[in-house]
């Protein structure tokens, strides 16, 4: 009907033509300008073929809901009809409303030509478990004697589903028996043969099983049915398995595909070596299009398999068959070429050659290697200009857009990124752009926005897994744990140990240890998992507590990887000297291994042995002299000994950082040892260092190690606000990695930000953080800020855990939780016995007493005097129990606390002279006395010591203003304190007390204007702090402004908390008002 063009077709001929294409029938090039010319023609056929043509096509994009409307508006006739009705069922299956798609398609069922409805109502019954229902479905068909195979296909979806989550075939019997039946009329139908096979497996039926299994090899089987069951029965009957791959290779010998299933399946057993063998001796053979097409296969089961020769394979095989698109196309699809971007260009180059100008995926695979290579301004345009060519003729190509959107944002132009990705999902593009738009929006910081596109993102209904897999990282990002959770069980099902792991971590955020462990002991039933995956179960088994089980499992791995392999896991436990111990094993037996050397160098560098990791790295280089990592190790650790002693610690860290943050060997990693030794090497100071560090992670933003450094350099030099305004920046590039909320978290805590510390700790656990250690983090900021009961709801879930283990911090905030809500009995039973067998845990139990509710006055003096019983003469006791006897003398105000915190504080002093901690204690004790003379002594002898402390020079500040007259003699130390105090970062609760000194100062010295301006910055610091809010006040009144002095009042008015002193005062300027 075509033949004579498009333009001379019947409507009717059109439709169907464009259809087939929109819904995959067919190949787009099947049909040219079958569908330009329908949409050109006029008139109701063609309006309600554009109708079904665009459904189709939504539906195949994974739209379900504009499908349904797009449906809606029309109502055409005949056969039209049967397909709408068609396209409606499979948007209303897609959705999730199976009831209502078994009602529609029940209405065509049962004519005659639609198969297709019958297959999908069949495939829905399956789904609800409703065996029965879909057998009928299928007896409907007018022949379904010719249909065997569609009828067995109905229980794909749920056997493969139970191979691959482990849990067993619900219904079996059923089942079985259905196919039993069906195998009845057609005893020699090797899929359906093959189906009762694998569900025999799967019941325990195993003699049965290998019986069908054995009968595949005596009829006409396919190599997929083959090879399918070879999977299942390899571990009931090995040989069997390996007769039945043998088999599938023979009856196809020429099969590349075919080759590469049964080279996986090998691999799947732990037979890496004989797979690939097998797809070697069939290239050896073959010739022609089939050598080539092995050839690819082969390239695709290194990948697979994770080997690392699969990048030098494949730029072999690039340079071999430089005239087969077929070839290149392939390489370049694989992960593995992508390690060196350089490399990739010639093969690019002869994509282009052989595709043309004006294609597109040479350009997109162009654009990806351009930006690998840190593009100028100029560069990045030029990408973009290129793209945009791609995207005028394929709005909805997700990857050029994704590619357009990164080439904007490098350029620094988000917003040109979130639009171009925009303007494509309003113009129709598939899921996977809308993903691309929500990270660019998480990365902008416009989460109502992204939270917005996610509500329409989870209407998506497929099932593939790069969509699926994408969209589970961003319900996590985003909290959606459940939803995150259902989407990684569908991934699961494929069985792949990645997607089973994914599943694993997805159980962890949600607290189902017990789904963990099952999740975990499925994928080792399922067979060997890839060596690159071990640790990473192992550490799964070790936080679910089943520590033994997970050294097991890295046992499994044999040889050097395997040694390697524990010595990694044992590092990122922090278990550094015994990793270092276990790795200088390794380099006795295998002294040509240049990881061994630098496993054994980063782990004695994090253990702090640095002198020993020095010689190791000697040692090393005389091995291997042109190893340019090492040598720039070398480089850090003898420099590292006459650098300034901060910026030496820094650049050790980035020795050690691919232990416990990753990235070890790749061009990231090595970059940034190169900064950190170019630095030691021109002896950098930390501020030149800090911002080399800073160029470098905006450069690398999604390399989590340049970053980490970048904090802990911001916070050597006091820069804390530096540090968390980075933290921030790096969660918005990182939106799926738990790293940069974890430490954003820390940074907030440390520095009083603890609603901040709160919420940062939340995102952490959403992105797949150690629920307990959050737990037990979040737990102490609750005993901060005093919800102990808050903070033993958190860890009552761990309770057994935390006391089998022996992690000081997990029982000590445990304990303390437990003291602060009034336990002391089983606080102590925690602590006490501890402490008895190892004096190191006697400043955890200081910490515990420390949590006890003030008010309880009698509680701390009980707990205190069991502390000194164990201090004795021993002086490195004496500083933790003086500080929590001064903060018990501050709770009571009783002259004996005062009096025994201060003989504490004098012995402390006596016995470490020159420390600045008794020095403070005494001092601020004195003020208690209200003893100023010797409180001034006390700050002015720690003055001498450390001339810029701020706390010394807040505290001599404030004893000499409440002093008559000496208010001149304290304003220069009040201003100095501020000072010094903005500069480092403090937390806003101290600089709110600092200015309320330096307000205070310049109140009494005459300047009321001034002092109101550093009274409500403090104010902006600490909004509620009493003697803040008088001194204000007071000013406000100096000021002659006493409506703004009566609304400062206000704010205290009905206060519990005021001291007698403080209420005196409000009261007294209540009545100057």
């Amino acid at each position: 009907l075509l033949a004579d063009g498009p333009e001379n077709a019947p409507i009717d001929a059109l439709g169907w033509a464009a259809f087939m294409i929109a819904s995959g029938d067919a190949p787009s090039d099947r049909f040219p300008r079958a569908n330009a010319v329908l949409q050109d023609a006029t008139g109701q056929t063609a309006r309600e073929w554009k109708a079904l043509v665009l459904a189709a096509e939504q539906l195949v994009d994974g739209r379900p809901t504009e499908a349904r409307r797009t449906l809606a508006t029309v109502e055409p006739q005949g056969e039209k009809r049967a397909l709408a009705t068609l396209l409606r069922a499979r948007a209303e299956a897609m959705l999730g409303e199976q009831s209502a798609a078994i009602r529609t398609l029940q209405q065509i069922a049962e004519l005659p030509e639609w198969r297709r409805a019958r297959g999908l109502l069949a495939s829905i019954h399956l789904d609800r478990g409703e065996f029965r229902e879909g057998v009928n479905a299928i007896a409907i068909d007018p022949d379904p004697d010719s249909w065997p195979s569609g009828v067995a296909m109905l229980y794909e979806a749920r056997i493969t589903d139970a191979e691959r989550s482990a849990a067993g075939l619900d219904d079996a019997e059923s089942t079985i028996d259905s196919l039993r039946a069906l195998l009845e009329t057609n005893p020699d139908n090797a899929v359906l043969i093959g189906w009762l096979a694998r569900a025999m497996v799967l019941d325990g039926q195993n003699e049965e099983a290998v019986g069908f299994a054995r009968r595949l090899l005596e009829i006409n089987a396919e190599a997929g049915v083959l090879l399918a069951v070879a999977r299942r029965v390899g571990p009931i009957d090995d040989r069997l398995a390996q007769r039945l791959s043998a088999e599938a290779i023979e009856r196809a010998p020429g099969d590349a595909r075919s080759l590469l299933r049964a080279a996986l399946s090998e691999a799947a057993f732990g037979r890496v070596e004989q797979g690939e063998t097998m797809l070697r001796s069939a290239l050896e053979q073959a010739e022609g299009r089939s050598r080539i097409d092995i050839e690819i296969s082969l390239g695709a089961f290194l990948d697979q398999v994770g080997d690392p020769r699969a990048a030098q394979y494949w730029y072999e095989l690039a340079d071999r068959r430089q005239n087969e698109p077929a070839v290149i196309l392939q390489a370049l699809e694989s992960a593995s070429v992508w390690s060196e971007p350089a490399r990739t260009e010639p093969m690019i180059q002869r994509l282009r050659d052989a595709s043309g100008e004006g294609a597109v995926t040479w350009r997109i695979f162009d654009a990806r290697r351009r930006l690998a290579a840190s593009p100028s301004a100029s560069d990045l345009n030029q990408i973009i200009l290129s793209l945009s060519s791609v995207l005028r003729n394929d709005p909805a190509n997700t990857r050029a857009l994704a590619l357009t959107a990164e080439a904007h944002e490098r350029a620094g132009n988000t917003d040109a990124a979130i639009n171009t990705v925009r303007n494509a999902v309003t113009a129709g593009a598939p899921g996977e752009a809308r993903i691309t738009l929500i990270e660019l929006l998480l990365r902008a910081g416009r989460l109502e926005e992204a939270d917005r596109e996610l509500v329409l993102l989870s209407e998506v209904a497929r099932a593939d897994r790069g969509f699926l897999t994408r969209r589970a990282e961003i319900y996590e990002s985003r909290g959606m744990l459940q939803e995150a959770l259902q989407d990684r069980r569908r991934l699961a099902r494929s069985g792949e140990p990645a997607d089973m792991i994914g599943l694993a971590l997805a159980q962890a955020r949600v607290g189902d240890t017990q789904g963990v462990l099952n999740t975990v002991d499925a994928i080792q039933r399922e067979g060997q998992i890839d060596e690159s995956l071990v640790p990473l179960v192992a550490r799964l088994l070790s936080e679910s507590g089943r520590q033994s089980d997970a050294i097991a499992l890295l046992e499994t791995i044999g040889g050097e990887t395997g040694e390697l392999a524990r010595v990694r896991f044992l590092a990122s436990g922090g278990r550094f000297a015994e990793a270092a111990e276990l790795a200088a094993d390794v380099t006795k037996r295998e002294p040509d291994s240049t990881q061994a050397w630098l496993l054994l160098i980063r782990t004695s560098v994090a253990a702090t042995r640095f002198g020993e990791a020095l010689s190791h790295a000697d040692r090393a280089a005389e091995r291997h002299p042109d190893h340019a990592e090492i040598r720039r190790i070398i480089t850090i650790l003898r420099g590292a000994e006459t650098a300034e002693a901060s910026v030496a610690n820094l650049a050790r860290l980035a020795v050690a950082s691919p232990l416990f943050v990753g990235g070890e060997g790749t061009a990231e990693s090595e970059g940034l040892t190169r900064l950190a030794a170019e630095a030691v090497g021109r002896s950098a100071g930390l501020d030149s260092f800090i911002a080399d560090l800073r160029g470098f992670a905006r450069q690398n933003q999604r390399f989590y190690a340049a970053w980490r450094i970048l904090f802990e350099a911001l916070a050597e030099a006091g820069r804390f606000d530096e540090a968390i305004e980075l933290a921030r920046e790096a969660e918005r590039w990182m939106p799926y990695d738990f790293r940069p909320s974890r430490d954003l978290a820390r940074y907030a805590r440390a520095t009083g930000r603890g609603e901040e510390a709160l919420a940062a700790a939340d995102r952490w656990q959403r992105r797949g953080g150690n629920a307990f250690e959050i737990a037990v983090f979040s737990s102490v900021l609750d005993l901060q800020r005093g919800a102990g009961r808050n903070a033993l709801d958190r860890l009552t879930p761990y309770a057994e855990q935390i006391r089998q283990s022996n992690n000081p911090e997990a029982l000590g905030v445990y304990a303390s939780a437990l003291a602060a809500t009034g336990d002391l009995q089983a606080a102590g039973a925690i602590i006490w016995p501890r402490v008895e067998r190892d004096s190191d845990w006697f400043p955890v139990a200081v910490g515990i007493g420390e949590a006890i509710d003030p008010a309880r006055v009698e509680a701390r003096r009980t707990w205190l005097t069991r502390l000194i019983g164990f201090v004795g003469e021993d002086s490195d006791k004496l500083g933790p129990i003086m500080g929590y006897a001064y903060e018990t003398a501050i709770a009571s105000s009783d002259a004996a606390d005062i009096e025994a915190a201060e003989t504490l504080a004098r012995r402390n002093n006596a016995a470490a002279p020159g420390r600045p901690g008794p020095m403070l204690v005494l001092a601020s004790l004195a003020e208690i006395r209200e003893d100023a003379a010797d409180a001034e002594m006390w700050y002015r002898e720690l003055l001498r010591l450390e001339p810029e402390n701020p706390v010394a020079l807040n505290n001599l500040a404030y004893v000499l203003v409440r002093q008559p007259d000496r208010a001149d003699d304290a304003l220069p130390l009040a201003r100095r304190a501020d000072r010094n105090a903005t500069e480092r970062g403090f937390p806003p609760q101290v600089l709110a007390s600092i200015r309320h000194t330096h307000g205070l100062a310049l109140l009494r010295t005459g300047d009321p204007a001034k002092a109101r301006e550093v009274l409500e910055s403090g104010l902006r610091q600490n909004d509620s702090m009493p003697d803040l809010l008088l001194t204000l006040a007071e000013t406000l009144l100096e000021l002659d402004e006493a409506e703004q002095a009566e609304r400062t009042l206000q704010n205290l008015e009905g206060r519990p908390d005021l001291t007698p002193a403080q209420s005196a005062r409000f009261r007294a300027l209540r009545r100057r008002d």
